[in-house]
């Protein structure tokens, strides 16, 4: 899939990330009150390390597409996340970095 076709339909370029961004990211994710990073462990507690270990794998490939930020928030929009990294503090490409880490970090 081409640069272009991950911009244009990044649910087809990236389905697990879907999985994440879309039903963990959801519009109502932060009213319990818990952060970014309980949401993303909540995603590796309920999933089959094969399913986060393929997260994973796209969110490497998302971030080494070499992407801007605008062009990532239009990705995370594209795949139903309701985030703003910026409301953390970070750019959208850090803050998939520290998903990234967090999803491959050991338990």
């Amino acid at each position: 899939m081409s640069r272009q076709d991950s911009l244009d339909d990044p649910v087809t370029a990236y389905p697990q990330l879907e999985q994440l961004f879309g039903a963990y990211f959801h519009q109502e994710w932060g009213q319990d009150g818990d952060g970014w990073e309980a949401v993303v462990d909540e995603f590796v507690a309920a999933s089959p390390g094969s399913v986060v270990t393929g997260t994973a794998a796209e969110l490497r490939d998302l971030l080494a597409a070499g992407f801007s930020d605008a062009e990532l928030t239009n990705v995370l929009d594209g795949l139903g996340a309701s985030v703003v990294p910026t409301a953390f503090g970070l750019t959208p490409s850090s803050w998939l970095d520290a998903v990234l880490e967090r999803l491959i970090q050991d338990p």
